[in-house]
């Protein structure tokens, strides 16, 4: 009896309930990411500051990770607190870690309400005690799910954060990340530098060998490793920034969240290619082929939460005189500044895209297109 009265409720009240909150948080995580991620990168650069004064006075030792813990027993006091912990290379046993904190409540803020309404609800299927453990435990859940935007923010913003003169003078190990997970739980890598001497023609052969889940978050900046076979590769949010990939396949590849700004891409072919969240900022693209790939931003179902959206595909400040996005589904990306001359976006979805308003008289645009997208004025206005 009492299965059923739990099946009922999760069915007919914790799931839609819990459903409601993250598809807000996900519409406020799409209209502030910016603001955001600014509000991140203070908070970032007040921990290196801190870290980089203890270096001087010689408490620290070259810095090899930086750790956001999501603390549960704050969380359920109603202080969702993130912990920032900064170690050398030994990570966990680094018995001089430099610790900080960041407030993620923007992630959170609604789950004290949901509480109160799973709370007033489960009353109709339990007993008051039994009621408030249900509440709690839906709470907890989506409180987890809530976490992932966590992840998907300090993901977004660490490349800027990198840029700080704070960060860039610490002292680092060759390797060097930045990780998001539970307090002595599961974490996982949303930025890496790896400062390791790489002789181009050994990552070319090794990325050519297309090894499954190797390459992820893996960096192979700064390198010439153009006219390369990398189609169907597996290379999830690893790092080619200002590294030479003209003329090189990567059709057919998996490049989500990717960094391939200030690149040479020349000529490259991404056709069939998986670019959700990949990052092409200031790139050199002319005549590259991006028919048929797939790189829309937000949710697959907007009506359906299955995990956080994806932040959109970025060809700011780009060269893509020629390129091809012949069918294409580019949905939410921005080509803002981007040199569209001769660009072909036959058939293509450009539906909330954002464009320079010059773009218009560069490329072709159906007039469907040219009522989908956004078109920014050089002001600023759209």
């Amino acid at each position: 009896m009492q299965e059923n009265r739990l099946e009922l409720f999760e069915e007919q009240v914790a799931d839609e309930l819990s459903q409601r909150a993250l598809l807000a948080l996900e519409r406020y995580f799409a209209a502030h990411k910016e603001q955001l991620a600014e509000l991140f990168v203070q908070s970032f650069e007040q921990l290196c500051l801190y870290f980089g004064e203890r270096q001087q006075e010689g408490l620290q030792g070259k810095l090899g990770h930086i750790t956001y813990s999501l603390l549960r027993t704050e969380l359920l006091a109603g202080s969702p607190l993130y912990m920032a912990e900064a170690t050398d290379r030994t990570w966990y046993m680094d018995e001089n870690s430099c610790y900080g904190s960041y407030d993620a409540s923007w992630a959170f803020r609604d789950l004290a309400g949901l509480e109160k309404q799973l709370l007033a609800e489960a009353r109709g299927y339990f007993s008051d005690s039994e009621a408030a453990l249900q509440a709690e435990a839906v709470r907890l859940r989506t409180a987890v799910q809530a976490h992932r935007y966590v992840i998907s923010l300090i993901r977004y913003a660490m490349p800027e954060a990198a840029k700080l003169k704070a960060y860039r003078e610490l002292e680092k190990e060759v390797e060097c990340e930045v990780r998001v997970g539970e307090y002595m739980d599961q974490s996982e890598t949303v930025y890496k530098e790896d400062f390791h001497q790489k002789e181009a023609a050994e990552v070319r052969a090794y990325l050519e060998q297309k090894q499954e889940l190797s390459y992820t978050y893996e960096v192979f900046a700064e390198l010439d490793l153009a006219r390369g076979n990398y189609a169907g590769i597996q290379a999830l949010y690893s790092d080619f920034r200002g590294s030479d990939l003209s003329h090189s396949s990567f059709e057919g590849a998996a490049l989500v969240g990717a960094k391939l700004s200030l690149s040479k891409l020349t000529q490259a072919s991404f056709r069939y290619t998986l670019l959700c969240e990949a990052d092409f900022r200031g790139s050199e693209l002319q005549g590259a082929d991006f028919s048929y790939c797939s790189g829309p931003s937000g949710m697959r179902d907007p009506f359906e939460w299955e995990h956080p959206g994806f932040v959109p595909l970025r060809f700011n400040g780009a060269d893509l005189s020629g390129a091809d996005f012949t069918l294409a589904n580019v949905k939410g990306a921005s080509f803002i500044g981007a040199n569209l001359d001769g660009a072909i976006f036959e058939q293509a979805n450009i539906e909330q895209a954002l464009f320079s308003a010059s773009a218009r008289s560069q490329a072709a645009f159906s007039e469907e297109q040219l009522a989908q997208a956004i078109w920014i004025e050089e002001d600023g206005g759209a």
